[in-house]
């Protein structure tokens, strides 16, 4: 398992994105946030799922597969449990993220996606054997020192947004990301 690292250039990474219609919902939650705890919006809501290796050579089929694979998923909703501030290596700055509620429908996309990238040869850096299972979300980048400590409990959960989009996209650099394909789920 490579989860212990900060991501690198070459890192490839799996997002789940709302569709465009909620991220006008999105910005204004973002705002209240802001004008609560300071720091600034954090660009391109997502949820980063997975991160992984994988010879170029295979990217292309894998990315062929992932567009039959995404076509049978139907779209889910991701919810919060709470909000918390945590630094983030990557990034080299504090970040106000929700952490994100399990789900059966989240637990299946994960292993459809690792179960697909080993198929091509590639490696996941966060295994589900390890017992790992993504769960933070950005939403502020910087906030000033006001926020709470222990963070804030979500109860009961709160919607974050309806997945409808897989985005595969490379690290090039830090901020700079290449783009190697975008599916809707449960469209082919």
């Amino acid at each position: 398992m490579l989860s212990n690292r900060a991501a690198l250039p070459g890192d490839i990474c799996l997002l789940l994105q709302p569709d465009e219609q909620q991220i006008d919902i999105f910005t204004q939650r973002q705002k209240a946030l802001i004008q609560k705890y300071g720091g600034h919006s954090h660009q391109n809501l997502h949820f980063t799922i997975q991160r992984f290796d994988m010879d170029g050579k295979h990217i292309t089929e894998f990315i062929e597969a992932l567009g039959q694979i995404t076509a049978q998923i139907q779209p889910f909703y991701i919810f919060g449990t709470s909000l918390k501030l945590s630094y983030h290596q990557f990034w080299k700055t504090n970040l106000l993220r929700w952490t994100v509620q399990k789900s059966t429908k989240l637990i299946s996309l994960l292993t459809k996606m690792e179960n697909t990238i080993k198929i091509f040869d590639g490696t996941v850096h966060f295994p589900l054997k390890d017992g790992w299972l993504p769960s933070l979300i950005t939403v502020v980048e910087n906030p000033n020192g006001n926020f709470p400590k222990d963070g804030i409990l979500l109860n009961p959960p709160e919607k974050i947004f309806l997945s409808k989009k897989l985005i595969v996209s490379e690290i090039i650099d830090t901020g700079i990301f290449k783009i190697h394909g975008s599916f809707e789920l449960g469209k082919s």
